[in-house]
C-alpha cells in the first residue's frame, strides 16, 4: 500500500482543459479522464479553465467539483482566448507532469497513460499526441494538412504540433519566463526535446469548432509575423527589388505597406490579460 501511494505521488499528473461552450461534453470528458487515471493508479488533478464561456458549463463544473476535490475549476471574468486559458491552467498546475487536452472529445483520455509512459521512458521534455488519421470534415482535414505542412517547413521543431500534449513541469519555468503568446512557439527555438506519440481521434460529438475563419487567420498571422523570419526576408527583398528595378518610391511604399502594417501590429501586440473570477478546490 505504501508503495502504491509513493508511486502515485511520483506520477502526479495535472490535466489542463481550456473550456468554452462545452456544457454538453465536459461531464463526459471529466468521467473519461477520471476513470482512465484511476484504473492506472495515477494520482491526478484536473484543472478546467472556463474562458468566460457564455453557456452553463461553469455550473456543470461547480456541481462536479463538489463531489471530487481533484477537480479544480477556474473561471475567467473576461474572454481571453484558448491560449490564455491553457497557460492559466499550467500556471496553477502542481503535477510532476502537465497534460493539456481540448474539451471537444476529439482526443481520447484513454491515450493519456501511453503518452505519460512515452515521456517517462525517454529523455524527451514534451510529447505531442498525434493522430495518423483525423475524423474531420474534408475541408477542415485538408486545411489542417496544409497548415501542418507549412509549420513543418518554417518551424520544423513543431511538426507534431497539437493541443493534446504532455510535458515535464520543469519546462513550465521556460514558458513562464517569456511573454505569454502562443504556448508552443515560445519554446520552439529552445533546447527542449520534443517527440510524439500515436493517438486515436474521434468525430466531434457536439457543435462546431469555436475557431472562426477570422480567428484562425489571426493565429496564423501571429505565427508568421511574431515567430518567423519571413516578414524580414520579404521586406528585404522588396527593398532590393526597388533598387534593382528603380521602382517608383510611392509605388514601393504602397506595395510594402500591408506587410509593414501587419509586421508592426503582430510584433508589438500584447496578450489579453486574463482575470480570474473564481477558483474551486484550490
Amino acid at each position: 500500500m505504501l508503495l502504491f501511494f509513493a508511486r502515485s505521488y511520483k506520477l502526479l499528473l495535472s490535466v489542463v482543459i481550456p473550456v468554452f461552450k462545452s456544457e454538453r461534453s465536459i461531464n463526459i470528458l471529466y468521467n473519461q479522464i477520471r476513470d482512465t487515471l484511476e484504473k492506472e493508479a495515477i494520482s491526478f488533478e484536473i484543472i478546467p479553465v472556463s474562458d468566460a464561456s457564455p453557456d452553463n458549463v461553469w455550473q456543470v463544473l461547480e456541481n462536479l467539483a463538489k463531489t471530487d476535490v481533484r477537480l479544480k475549476p477556474i473561471l475567467f471574468k473576461n474572454n481571453a482566448g484558448q491560449q490564455q486559458a491553457t497557460l492559466c491552467g499550467i500556471d496553477h498546475a502542481s503535477g510532476d507532469f502537465i497534460l493539456t487536452i481540448d474539451d471537444d472529445l476529439e482526443f481520447s483520455p484513454a491515450d493519456i497513460p501511453t503518452m505519460l509512459r512515452t515521456l517517462q521512458d525517454s529523455e524527451l521534455d514534451l510529447v505531442y499526441g498525434v493522430a495518423q488519421k483525423k475524423e474531420q470534415k474534408g475541408i477542415k482535414r485538408f486545411s489542417a494538412k496544409i497548415a501542418r505542412g507549412i509549420i513543418g517547413i518554417f518551424f520544423p521543431r513543431l511538426r507534431y504540433l497539437e493541443s493534446f500534449r504532455i510535458f515535464r513541469k520543469d519546462i513550465r519555468t521556460t514558458i513562464n519566463n517569456k511573454k505569454k503568446f502562443i504556448l508552443d512557439f515560445e519554446y520552439s527555438n529552445g533546447k527542449i526535446k520534443i517527440g510524439k506519440c500515436d493517438v486515436s481521434h474521434n468525430k466531434r460529438m457536439f457543435g462546431e469548432s469555436n475557431y472562426s475563419m477570422f480567428g484562425s487567420l489571426h493565429i496564423w498571422f501571429t505565427f508568421l509575423f511574431r515567430y518567423s523570419f519571413i516578414p524580414h526576408l520579404t521586406l528585404a527583398l522588396l527593398l532590393v527589388l526597388q533598387f534593382l528595378c528603380s521602382v517608383n518610391l510611392v509605388a514601393s511604399l504602397l506595395l510594402a505597406s500591408p506587410i509593414v502594417f501587419l509586421y508592426i501590429k503582430y510584433r508589438l501586440q500584447t496578450t489579453d490579460a486574463y482575470l480570474i473570477e473564481k477558483r474551486i478546490n484550490e
